[in-house]
């Protein structure tokens, strides 16, 4: 694991570290990485584990009391070798959902949400939509959408304060 840059590192402990992901123009959108390296949670120490919720807990209630997002997406994932273990906060503000929503490339998602039933015939998105636009176009994408509120280095400050 690299170390963090100290503009966009949140904390940091024995076992944890929380810092703005590296490649994400999205203000708030955190990893919170263990320091051991492993890519799996049953291989965590005993220690880390004990410390991991907590963690959880803390970031989730800075961040929605601080950058106050309307939703915040909480995710491991293992599809990609090299990290340690980590998680992600993925903090949808409301004009992260504006400019979804105006973004016509996505619109063609809505074809995918089918059920007999038809719960969710009225839903206009669904989390998972979300997220791949804010990976797709605040990680991937050189030119990112247009970002109201904080900067990423603001929303750091504000987070550590």
């Amino acid at each position: 694991m690299s170390s963090p840059s100290p503009e966009t590192l949140l904390f940091e402990t024995k076992h944890w570290i929380v810092e703005q992901r590296s490649d994400a123009a999205l203000p708030g959108y955190l990893l919170m990485c263990a320091k051991q390296n492993t890519t799996h949670l049953w291989e965590l120490d005993s220690e880390a584990l004990a410390e991991m919720g907590g963690h959880l807990a803390r970031v989730q209630k800075l961040m929605m009391e601080v950058l106050k997002p309307i939703y915040l997406y909480i995710g491991r994932y293992g599809h990609m070798k090299g990290p340690s273990f980590h998680f992600h906060f993925i903090p949808i503000y409301d004009w992260v959902v504006e400019s979804f929503l105006k973004d016509e490339r996505y619109r063609s998602l809505k074809q995918f949400q089918s059920r007999a039933d038809g719960v969710f015939a009225d839903r206009q998105f669904d989390a998972s939509e979300l997220q791949l636009y804010v990976w797709r176009e605040f990680c991937e994408s050189p030119t990112s959408p247009k970002i109201k509120g904080p900067s990423v280095l603001e929303a750091i400050e504000l987070l550590k304060s």
